[in-house]
């Protein structure tokens, strides 16, 4: 797997973006551009008492990229979801974009988001900064009644859990179950995402 893309950095910077995007190399030049979102980091347990860890985990602006290059589970279902492939999918990492869309760690563990409501209105600017900024054609939401929740309001609904803004009409978001909910399965949720594909217009699954 290469390394992040750091061409949009400078935009990230600008805006005031804190953990910057991983970029696929070849994300650009990808037909769709895919941008996936998750929905939060946590700091862990330990910094609950260690300023100086948590202190540098709020700095450091290659947070999401460095998780994302552990090829966590989370990462390896999405890429099969893409590519269709259980197995040699890891190709897809440089063709999409992912972010988390809070945009600081919003607890000290996964079922602590009490920093949640703090910084939401910050996460749903930032959102659409982010659109702004990599132009994707088709958005991929980890997560549905919870996270729908937490986006931005006032999206033009296409139906279900599919929608955009009227100010990124190129954009289209779709939301899927999370692929480390218990109940998640790769193969129903890559037909959810192919028939999502082929209504707007784009081939699945994504290719080398």
């Amino acid at each position: 797997m290469n390394e992040s893309s750091t061409e949009f950095d400078n935009q990230f910077s600008i805006n005031n973006i804190l953990y910057y995007p991983w970029i696929g190399q070849s994300y650009k030049n990808t037909t769709p551009k895919v941008l996936v979102v998750g929905e939060s980091h946590y700091y862990g347990s330990d910094c609950e008492k260690d300023e100086i860890k948590k202190n540098e985990i709020d700095n450091n602006h290659y947070f999401t990229r460095e998780c994302y290059k552990e090829q966590f589970d989370v990462f390896k279902n999405i890429q099969a979801v893409l590519s269709n492939n259980l197995i040699q999918n890891e190709f897809i990492a440089d063709k999409i974009a992912f972010y988390n869309f809070f945009t600081n760690c919003i607890g000290y563990g996964a079922r602590d988001k009490q920093f949640a409501e703090k910084y939401l209105e910050k996460s749903r600017q930032n959102f659409f900064k982010i659109l702004t900024i990599l132009t994707p054609n088709v958005v991929i939401v980890l997560g549905k009644s919870k996270m729908r929740d937490w986006m931005p309001p006032n999206a033009c609904k296409i139906n279900g859990y599919a929608y955009y803004y009227k100010q990124y009409p190129n954009s289209k978001i779709i939301h899927i179950m999370h692929p480390s909910a218990p109940k998640s399965n790769i193969c129903d949720t890559s037909k959810e995402i192919k028939s999502f594909f082929e209504k707007n217009g784009f081939f699945y699954p994504l290719t080398k």
